[in-house]
């Protein structure tokens, strides 16, 4: 949405920065991927595979959006470590 407000080639630079490149990448392939299983219904488990895609990609637009908050990717991995680790070593 923000394409209209800087214009499409403005936002392409912004989503290859090195910063966003992986999140752009998986986003892009998990929506092609999305609309495959969409459109041939001959997928086993097709539902399945949808859901996995469209859950891929809501985790990529949402790394994505923090590349523009700072330092909101580093604490959302320190948290994200802090309970994987169960550890209280604080924030």
């Amino acid at each position: 949405s923000s394409m209209f407000v800087v214009g499409p080639s403005k936002q392409a630079k912004a989503m290859f920065e090195p910063v966003r490149l992986w999140a752009t990448i998986i986003y892009l392939i998990s929506m092609g991927a999305t609309l495959f299983f969409v459109f041939f219904p001959d997928v086993p488990i097709r539902i399945f595979w949808i859901g996995s895609c469209l859950v891929v990609q809501f985790l990529a637009l949402a790394w994505y959006i923090l590349s523009y908050i700072p330092f909101a990717r580093s604490l959302l991995t320190r948290i994200a470590c802090n309970c994987c680790s169960g550890g209280d070593d604080g924030l």
